[in-house]
């Protein structure tokens, strides 16, 4: 190997340091364009809300491995208080376990032709420290902290394929949770990054090269003296 193909080597190594990781989608219910279900919505209140006052949850099987990156919902606001907490969480015995991370919205869109009008879904950035491993199984769950908050979840379109999906409710308040199995009903997607040891390997793979060849190039110039 020569000293050019050793500059862009390393070149391309430290490219690959600064530059963003692609990202990867292990699990999404939206249509095309982020499309949704404007007809059919899960009630999402406190214990105040007028109609259905539930905390909301979609239970889902990983595709794939990597660190959470993303969450898109199609969450909107009726009336109350302009605040949904949203959890991502472990599963404990087939309902949501822990939270692994929490998410505080404030300016979720208002809906005033609810049922009729489907707003842009909501995206939330994670932190990406949370890991995710193919096969397991997640929870993302909706709540609403203030007492008069009604919001809707809605719900994906008809024919979008959602296999593995549980969903799981209960009111404010309640212990348990009341889980159904395959009822994909929410619009959700869930992103991901590749881990950082996956990235951290590739790179001392390539410099691992750069300095095998370096050490054999020398040793080459050596003997032919």
């Amino acid at each position: 190997m020569n000293i050019r193909q050793i500059q862009l080597l390393v070149m391309w190594t430290l490219a690959m340091l600064v530059s963003p990781v692609r990202a990867g989608i292990i699990f999404d219910t939206f249509g095309p364009n982020d499309s949704y279900n404007a007809s059919t919505a899960a009630s999402i209140g406190g214990p105040g809300a007028p109609v259905a006052p539930f905390i909301q949850g979609v239970g889902f099987v990983a595709g794939d491995s990597g660190m959470l990156s993303q969450l898109t919902l199609s969450l909107y606001l009726l009336q109350g208080s302009n605040e949904v907490d949203v959890w991502f969480m472990n599963d404990g015995g087939g309902k949501p376990g822990a939270i692994l991370e929490a998410f505080n919205l404030t300016n979720i869109l208002e809906n005033s032709s609810p049922f009729i009008e489907a707003p842009p879904p909501v995206s939330l950035n994670a932190l990406g420290s949370v890991p995710i491993y193919a096969g397991s199984r997640y929870w993302v769950v909706a709540s609403a902290p203030q007492a008069d908050t009604w919001a809707l979840w809605g719900w994906k379109l008809d024919g979008i394929a959602a296999s593995d999906v549980d969903k799981a409710q209960r009111r404010p308040g309640d212990a348990d949770w009341t889980v159904v199995d395959d009822q994909g009903f929410a619009a959700l997607r869930v992103t991901t990054v590749p881990e950082p040891s996956t990235v951290v390997l590739l790179v001392l793979a390539v410099l691992l090269l750069v300095l095998t060849n370096g050490r054999i190039g020398l040793r080459d110039q050596l003997t032919a003296c």
